[in-house]
């Protein structure tokens, strides 16, 4: 077998990892936390519960993208393990990436979106800076996600190819 042919297909594979795993736990995030949101915001908005639906909902919200981030980690951990056994606080990195990811897409999502509000009020803009202001947060929690998941897939499949050698 010669070693330089299959690294770059390798490399190809967690770098596709990475984009489909930072993709999949992004759009769970940022469609459970914004979902939870808005919909929290226009409940409050029909029955003047003003914050209490919207924190109740964003909770749920936050809640749903954990189970999801979880869900998504898992699978993606079974996948490069492919038999091998885990140990107990191998099966803690998931958790920690998880942890992570949620860290990374929701305070620069919740950054862009209060900011926005703040210049919206302040400009008289309203909503244009809160809209594009949130969704540049929603883009650098895109890219944090894209940079985590390359840096787990790589440690993850790292750690695999040092076992079966």
């Amino acid at each position: 077998m010669n070693v330089e042919n299959e690294q770059p297909n390798d490399l190809q594979a967690i770098i596709l990892r990475s984009l489909g795993l930072g993709t999949q736990i992004a759009v769970v995030v940022i469609v459970a936390v914004l979902g939870g949101l808005f919909l929290g915001l226009w409940i409050d908005r029909k029955l003047g519960s003003s914050p209490w639906a919207t924190l109740l909902l964003l909770g749920l919200g936050t809640l749903v993208a954990v189970i999801g981030c979880y869900r998504a980690m898992a699978s993606a951990v079974a996948n490069l393990a492919a038999g091998q056994e885990i140990a107990w606080g191998e099966s803690l990195h998931p958790l920690a990436f998880v942890a992570q990811v949620g860290l990374v897409i929701i305070i620069p999502l919740l950054v862009g979106l209060f900011l926005g509000q703040w210049v919206d009020g302040w400009l008289d803009t309203r909503p244009w800076m809160t809209l594009i202001l949130t969704v540049m947060g929603a883009v650098a929690g895109l890219v944090g996600v894209w940079r985590l998941s390359s840096a787990f897939l790589k440690r993850m499949t790292k750690g695999n190819q040092e076992e079966n050698l």
